[in-house]
Protein backbone atom coordinates (compact mmCIF):
# COMPACT_ATOMS: atom_id res chain seq x y z
CA UNK A 1 0.00 0.00 0.00
CA UNK A 2 1.06 3.48 -0.92
CA UNK A 3 0.60 5.99 2.14
CA UNK A 4 -1.88 8.66 1.60
CA UNK A 5 -1.59 12.32 0.96
CA UNK A 6 -3.17 14.82 3.07
CA UNK A 7 -6.14 15.25 0.71
CA UNK A 8 -7.06 11.79 0.30
CA UNK A 9 -6.67 11.35 3.93
CA UNK A 10 -9.05 14.57 4.66
CA UNK A 11 -11.35 12.81 1.94
CA UNK A 12 -11.29 8.98 3.47
CA UNK A 13 -11.88 10.76 6.91
CA UNK A 14 -15.10 12.77 5.21
CA UNK A 15 -16.15 9.47 3.57
CA UNK A 16 -16.20 7.61 6.89
CA UNK A 17 -18.05 10.33 8.42
CA UNK A 18 -20.40 10.42 6.18
CA UNK A 19 -21.19 6.62 5.98
CA UNK A 20 -21.22 6.73 10.03
CA UNK A 21 -23.94 9.34 10.13
CA UNK A 22 -25.96 7.71 7.46
CA UNK A 23 -25.72 4.96 9.87
CA UNK A 24 -26.72 6.72 12.98
CA UNK A 25 -29.23 8.49 11.48
CA UNK A 26 -31.21 5.12 10.20
CA UNK A 27 -30.44 3.52 14.16
CA UNK A 28 -32.49 6.77 15.70
CA UNK A 29 -35.51 6.55 13.07
CA UNK A 30 -36.01 2.77 13.44
CA UNK A 31 -35.55 3.83 17.66
CA UNK A 32 -38.27 6.56 16.99
CA UNK A 33 -40.20 4.32 14.94
CA UNK A 34 -39.94 1.72 17.42
CA UNK A 35 -41.08 3.86 20.22
CA UNK A 36 -44.03 5.24 18.37
CA UNK A 37 -45.53 1.79 17.46
CA UNK A 38 -45.08 0.54 21.14
CA UNK A 39 -46.59 4.15 22.44
CA UNK A 40 -49.64 3.76 20.10
CA UNK A 41 -49.94 -0.15 20.82
CA UNK A 42 -50.04 1.01 24.83
CA UNK A 43 -52.44 4.14 24.31
CA UNK A 44 -54.74 1.80 22.19
CA UNK A 45 -54.41 -0.63 24.81
CA UNK A 46 -55.41 1.54 27.46
CA UNK A 47 -58.34 2.87 26.23
CA UNK A 48 -59.29 -0.27 25.08
CA UNK A 49 -59.22 -1.37 28.70
CA UNK A 50 -60.91 0.71 29.71
CA UNK A 51 -64.28 -0.21 28.23
CA UNK A 52 -66.66 -2.18 31.00
CA UNK A 53 -67.26 -4.76 28.43
CA UNK A 54 -63.61 -5.21 27.88
CA UNK A 55 -62.78 -5.79 31.28
CA UNK A 56 -65.86 -7.28 32.58
CA UNK A 57 -64.91 -10.19 29.78
CA UNK A 58 -61.32 -10.32 31.68
CA UNK A 59 -62.33 -10.88 34.74
CA UNK A 60 -64.73 -13.53 33.69
CA UNK A 61 -62.25 -15.28 31.38
CA UNK A 62 -59.40 -15.06 33.91
CA UNK A 63 -62.35 -16.68 36.68
CA UNK A 64 -63.07 -19.50 34.82
CA UNK A 65 -59.69 -20.40 33.99
CA UNK A 66 -58.80 -19.94 37.44
CA UNK A 67 -61.91 -22.08 38.50
CA UNK A 68 -61.00 -25.08 36.14
CA UNK A 69 -57.13 -25.05 36.94
CA UNK A 70 -58.48 -25.43 40.70
CA UNK A 71 -60.54 -28.15 39.83
CA UNK A 72 -57.62 -29.81 37.84
CA UNK A 73 -55.07 -29.44 40.13
CA UNK A 74 -57.41 -30.97 43.33
CA UNK A 75 -57.99 -33.83 40.53
CA UNK A 76 -54.41 -34.40 39.87
CA UNK A 77 -53.58 -34.76 43.54
CA UNK A 78 -56.44 -36.88 43.88
CA UNK A 79 -55.30 -39.48 41.07
CA UNK A 80 -51.33 -39.00 42.18
CA UNK A 81 -52.22 -40.06 45.49
CA UNK A 82 -54.56 -43.24 44.85
CA UNK A 83 -51.87 -43.74 42.11
CA UNK A 84 -48.91 -43.60 44.89
CA UNK A 85 -50.99 -45.99 47.00
CA UNK A 86 -51.44 -48.19 44.61
CA UNK A 87 -48.01 -48.80 43.61
CA UNK A 88 -46.42 -48.83 46.89
CA UNK A 89 -48.97 -51.71 47.75
CA UNK A 90 -47.93 -53.42 44.58
CA UNK A 91 -44.39 -53.25 45.21
CA UNK A 92 -45.41 -54.53 49.04
CA UNK A 93 -47.26 -57.48 47.37
CA UNK A 94 -45.20 -58.36 44.76
CA UNK A 95 -42.10 -58.86 47.46
CA UNK A 96 -44.33 -60.44 50.00
CA UNK A 97 -45.32 -62.79 47.22
CA UNK A 98 -41.60 -63.83 46.59
CA UNK A 99 -40.88 -64.37 50.13
CA UNK A 100 -43.35 -66.61 50.66
CA UNK A 101 -42.94 -68.65 47.38
CA UNK A 102 -38.80 -68.47 46.97
CA UNK A 103 -38.13 -68.86 51.06
CA UNK A 104 -36.48 -72.25 50.54
CA UNK A 105 -35.12 -71.72 47.85
CA UNK A 106 -33.40 -68.26 48.54
CA UNK A 107 -32.32 -70.39 52.19
CA UNK A 108 -30.63 -72.71 49.97
CA UNK A 109 -29.23 -70.13 47.48
CA UNK A 110 -30.88 -71.98 44.41
CA UNK A 111 -30.15 -69.25 42.40
CA UNK A 112 -32.29 -70.18 38.89
CA UNK A 113 -35.50 -70.22 40.82
CA UNK A 114 -35.21 -67.23 42.69
CA UNK A 115 -34.08 -65.99 39.68
CA UNK A 116 -36.51 -67.02 37.56
CA UNK A 117 -39.32 -66.03 40.48
CA UNK A 118 -37.41 -62.53 39.83
CA UNK A 119 -38.01 -62.05 36.33
CA UNK A 120 -41.58 -63.40 36.45
CA UNK A 121 -41.90 -60.52 39.13
CA UNK A 122 -40.42 -58.14 36.75
CA UNK A 123 -42.24 -58.79 33.90
CA UNK A 124 -44.63 -55.79 35.23
CA UNK A 125 -44.64 -52.97 33.33
CA UNK A 126 -43.96 -50.80 36.33
CA UNK A 127 -41.46 -52.71 38.21
CA UNK A 128 -38.05 -51.76 37.17
CA UNK A 129 -36.17 -54.13 39.69
CA UNK A 130 -36.31 -57.75 41.88
CA UNK A 131 -33.33 -58.18 43.87
CA UNK A 132 -32.50 -61.04 46.64
CA UNK A 133 -30.19 -60.70 48.85
CA UNK A 134 -28.87 -62.92 51.30
CA UNK A 135 -28.90 -62.31 55.31
CA UNK A 136 -25.53 -59.92 55.11
CA UNK A 137 -26.77 -57.78 52.90
CA UNK A 138 -25.44 -59.05 49.13
CA UNK A 139 -26.95 -59.88 46.27
CA UNK A 140 -27.05 -63.17 45.06
CA UNK A 141 -29.90 -63.16 42.66
CA UNK A 142 -31.57 -60.38 40.38
CA UNK A 143 -34.00 -60.01 37.28
CA UNK A 144 -32.19 -59.52 33.97
CA UNK A 145 -33.30 -56.03 33.39
CA UNK A 146 -31.32 -54.59 36.13
CA UNK A 147 -28.78 -57.62 36.73
CA UNK A 148 -25.39 -55.79 37.53
CA UNK A 149 -22.05 -58.07 36.02
CA UNK A 150 -21.50 -61.04 37.33
CA UNK A 151 -17.80 -60.04 38.44
CA UNK A 152 -18.97 -56.99 40.83
CA UNK A 153 -20.35 -58.31 44.35
CA UNK A 154 -23.14 -55.68 45.03
CA UNK A 155 -24.01 -54.89 48.31
CA UNK A 156 -27.28 -53.06 50.03
CA UNK A 157 -27.08 -51.50 53.73
CA UNK A 158 -31.08 -51.68 53.23
CA UNK A 159 -31.42 -55.68 53.23
CA UNK A 160 -28.73 -56.01 55.79
CA UNK A 161 -30.55 -53.83 58.04
CA UNK A 162 -34.05 -55.69 56.94
CA UNK A 163 -32.07 -58.94 57.54
CA UNK A 164 -30.69 -58.27 60.96
CA UNK A 165 -34.30 -56.24 62.46
CA UNK A 166 -36.99 -58.17 60.38
CA UNK A 167 -38.64 -55.53 60.15
CA UNK A 168 -39.68 -54.41 56.56
CA UNK A 169 -38.37 -51.12 54.76
CA UNK A 170 -39.93 -48.74 52.86
CA UNK A 171 -38.66 -45.99 50.92
CA UNK A 172 -39.71 -43.21 48.14
CA UNK A 173 -38.37 -40.90 45.56
CA UNK A 174 -39.71 -39.02 43.06
CA UNK A 175 -39.05 -41.58 40.30
CA UNK A 176 -39.80 -44.79 42.38
CA UNK A 177 -41.05 -46.51 45.32
CA UNK A 178 -38.82 -49.69 47.16
CA UNK A 179 -39.79 -52.25 49.46
CA UNK A 180 -37.83 -54.52 50.80
CA UNK A 181 -39.00 -57.69 53.05
CA UNK A 182 -37.32 -59.59 55.25
CA UNK A 183 -37.00 -63.61 53.84
CA UNK A 184 -37.61 -65.82 56.80
CA UNK A 185 -38.21 -69.82 56.97
CA UNK A 186 -38.69 -71.93 60.07
CA UNK A 187 -38.79 -68.38 62.17
CA UNK A 188 -35.09 -67.67 61.39
CA UNK A 189 -34.27 -64.49 58.82
CA UNK A 190 -32.34 -66.00 55.86
CA UNK A 191 -32.66 -62.92 53.58
CA UNK A 192 -34.12 -60.15 52.29
CA UNK A 193 -36.06 -59.32 48.86
CA UNK A 194 -36.37 -55.90 47.43
CA UNK A 195 -39.20 -55.03 44.68
CA UNK A 196 -38.39 -51.19 43.01
CA UNK A 197 -41.50 -49.93 41.38
CA UNK A 198 -41.41 -46.71 38.90
CA UNK A 199 -43.84 -43.53 39.28
CA UNK A 200 -43.51 -43.32 35.18
CA UNK A 201 -47.56 -43.75 35.54
CA UNK A 202 -47.63 -40.32 37.13
CA UNK A 203 -45.88 -38.36 34.97
CA UNK A 204 -48.37 -39.73 32.48
CA UNK A 205 -51.35 -38.04 34.65
CA UNK A 206 -49.48 -34.79 34.88
CA UNK A 207 -49.13 -35.30 30.54
CA UNK A 208 -53.26 -36.06 31.02
CA UNK A 209 -53.24 -33.06 32.69
CA UNK A 210 -51.14 -30.29 30.95
CA UNK A 211 -53.38 -31.73 28.09
CA UNK A 212 -56.56 -30.97 29.89
CA UNK A 213 -55.25 -27.14 30.34
CA UNK A 214 -54.59 -26.55 26.70
CA UNK A 215 -58.21 -27.82 25.73
CA UNK A 216 -59.83 -25.54 28.53
CA UNK A 217 -57.63 -22.27 27.32
CA UNK A 218 -58.29 -23.47 23.43
CA UNK A 219 -61.95 -23.94 24.77
CA UNK A 220 -61.65 -20.06 26.25
CA UNK A 221 -60.09 -18.76 23.21
CA UNK A 222 -61.96 -20.12 20.39
CA UNK A 223 -65.63 -20.44 22.22
CA UNK A 224 -66.24 -18.74 25.37
CA UNK A 225 -64.47 -15.77 24.91
CA UNK A 226 -66.39 -14.41 21.93
CA UNK A 227 -69.59 -15.55 23.93
CA UNK A 228 -68.79 -13.88 26.86
CA UNK A 229 -67.53 -10.54 25.10
CA UNK A 230 -70.79 -10.56 23.08
CA UNK A 231 -73.07 -10.78 26.49
CA UNK A 232 -70.58 -8.14 27.97
CA UNK A 233 -71.16 -6.13 25.58
CA UNK A 234 -74.44 -5.98 25.43
CA UNK A 235 -74.82 -5.88 28.97
CA UNK A 236 -72.71 -2.69 29.58
CA UNK A 237 -73.33 -0.89 25.98
CA UNK A 238 -75.37 1.72 27.79
CA UNK A 239 -72.63 2.78 30.46
CA UNK A 240 -70.41 3.47 27.56
CA UNK A 241 -72.74 5.83 25.77
CA UNK A 242 -74.17 7.30 29.50
CA UNK A 243 -69.47 7.93 30.04
CA UNK A 244 -69.81 9.81 26.55
CA UNK A 245 -72.77 11.84 27.13
CA UNK A 246 -71.06 12.65 30.48
CA UNK A 247 -67.75 13.57 28.83
CA UNK A 248 -70.06 15.82 26.07
CA UNK A 249 -71.88 17.32 29.38
CA UNK A 250 -68.07 18.26 31.01
CA UNK A 251 -67.17 19.95 27.62
CA UNK A 252 -70.84 22.41 27.68
CA UNK A 253 -72.64 19.79 25.38
CA UNK A 254 -76.36 20.47 27.35
CA UNK A 255 -78.73 18.65 24.70
CA UNK A 256 -78.58 15.06 25.60
CA UNK A 257 -79.88 13.01 22.90
CA UNK A 258 -78.80 9.83 25.57
CA UNK A 259 -81.12 6.73 24.14
CA UNK A 260 -82.25 5.06 27.49
CA UNK A 261 -82.65 1.40 25.31
CA UNK A 262 -80.48 -0.76 27.85
CA UNK A 263 -82.55 -2.98 29.74
CA UNK A 264 -81.96 -3.68 33.69
CA UNK A 265 -80.53 -1.18 36.02
CA UNK A 266 -78.49 0.21 32.81
CA UNK A 267 -81.36 1.55 31.26
CA UNK A 268 -82.63 2.97 34.94
CA UNK A 269 -79.28 5.01 34.98
CA UNK A 270 -79.99 6.06 31.33
CA UNK A 271 -82.78 7.28 31.96
CA UNK A 272 -82.04 9.08 35.65
CA UNK A 273 -78.46 10.46 34.10
CA UNK A 274 -80.74 11.59 30.60
CA UNK A 275 -83.95 13.43 33.32
CA UNK A 276 -80.38 14.94 35.35
CA UNK A 277 -78.81 16.74 32.23
CA UNK A 278 -82.99 17.85 31.05
CA UNK A 279 -83.47 19.27 34.52
CA UNK A 280 -79.63 20.55 34.45
CA UNK A 281 -80.04 22.77 31.43
CA UNK A 282 -83.46 23.78 31.78
CA UNK A 283 -82.07 25.24 35.72
CA UNK A 284 -79.21 26.93 33.70
CA UNK A 285 -81.58 28.42 31.25
CA UNK A 286 -83.55 29.99 34.25
CA UNK A 287 -81.05 31.36 35.83
CA UNK A 288 -79.85 32.89 32.41
CA UNK A 289 -83.25 34.28 32.48
CA UNK A 290 -83.50 35.75 35.39
CA UNK A 291 -79.86 37.20 34.69
CA UNK A 292 -80.66 39.37 31.78
CA UNK A 293 -84.68 39.55 32.15
CA UNK A 294 -86.17 42.10 34.80
CA UNK A 295 -88.67 40.10 37.19
CA UNK A 296 -91.17 43.51 37.98
CA UNK A 297 -91.31 44.10 34.41
CA UNK A 298 -90.28 41.65 32.62
CA UNK A 299 -88.17 43.24 29.71
CA UNK A 300 -84.77 42.71 29.15
CA UNK A 301 -82.07 44.26 31.46
CA UNK A 302 -79.72 46.73 30.00
CA UNK A 303 -76.09 45.54 29.75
Amino acid sequence: MFPLSGSEFVEAAAETLLVSGRSSTRATQWTERASFVLETVRSRGNALFKRVFVRATLYGVFGLLAFSLVLIGIDYLTQTDKIEERLARTAHDKALFVTNIAAREIANKNYGEVERLLNAIAGDKYIIAAKAYSRFGQEFASDFTSAEPSSAVQFNEGALNVAQSGKAQYSETADMIEYILPVSRSGEVVGSVLVRISKHELAGVLREKIVQVVLILAVLLLAFVPVIAALMYRATAGVSRVTQAANEAAAGYLDCNLETDAPGEVGDLQTAFRGMMVKLRENILRIEELAYTDRITGLPNRA
